[in-house]
């Protein structure tokens, strides 16, 4: 995780985000000239100033696109066609189709991709804007499916907002709750950090915030309280130590980077 910023409650969803692909792809860039750059958005990143971003980068995108009557009348004779299918086969039915585009705010005309579908369930049209060249329809499906990769991110942002309940941000000062978000983005790189590791078993490796911490912290234990003392009594044998042992071997290996002259 690169990036965690925090805005105010009626910020858009890509306010400010076209200045982070001109930090990371310079980073990129200066330690690989030759790299390929592809920037993947659900549609909340489709907007002109990411557009533009990336092509002052020099690097291709693909970003959602919202439905509008506009898309809607330019897909109607490929949604007929998937419908049509449907009917014919009985088979769910996936049609794509590339087309030059102009929204009113752009200046300019992208290469936009329209899904159309069609199942036992109903139908589903979807767009996507990119400045990949796309023209035929086999480009356009592998525009699409290509996009539709970036919805493992999803995952990665489910353990991050629930399994480390990055979402908690209760203060009542906008700067406090910032640091509490660092602080969980922190947390989820080190947790990031301990399952990239061969030592590490494999359930852990490929397991989620929450077994981590139900097997490495927390550990079962008997609280005795009397008049005088309270006593906490753990366990003899503890079936998660060995796993214990290896991620803190994996842990003590971290070194902080050499600063720089």
């Amino acid at each position: 995780m690169l990036v965690a910023w925090l805005r105010h409650g009626t910020a858009h969803a890509a306010l400010g985000a076209d200045d982070e692909p001109r930090r990371v792809v310079a980073a990129l860039r200066a330690a690989r000239p030759d790299i390929a750059i592809h920037v993947r958005g659900d549609g909340g990143f489709g907007c002109p100033p990411m557009y533009a971003a990336c092509e002052e980068l020099g690097v291709t995108y693909t970003f959602g696109f919202a439905t509008n009557p506009r898309l809607k009348r330019m897909a109607d004779d490929l949604m007929a066609r998937a419908v049509e299918r449907f009917a014919a086969t009985g088979e769910k039915q996936r049609l794509f189709a590339a087309f030059p585009y102009e929204a009113d705010a752009w200046g300019c005309q992208r290469p936009v991709v329209a899904k159309a579908e069609c199942h036992a369930g109903g139908t589903n049209l979807r767009f996507v804007v990119t400045n990949v060249p796309t023209t035929t329809d086999a480009e356009a499906a592998a525009r699409y499916d290509d996009y539709v990769g970036r919805g493992e991110s999803e995952q990665r942002m489910d353990e991050l907002k629930n399994g480390l309940s990055a979402g908690r941000l209760s203060c009542r000062r906008f700067a406090a709750n910032f640091v509490r978000l660092l602080l969980h983005a922190a947390a989820y790189n080190l947790l990031n950090a301990l399952r990239d590791d061969p030592a590490i078993p494999r359930e852990l490796r490929v397991a989620q915030p929450q077994t981590w911490r139900a097997r490495v912290i927390k550990v079962a234990a008997e609280v005795i309280r009397s008049t005088r003392r309270v006593v906490i009594r753990l366990s003899g044998d503890w079936p998660g130590w060995s796993d214990y042992q290896a991620i803190a071997r994996r842990a003590l290996a971290f070194r902080a980077p050499a600063p720089s002259s």
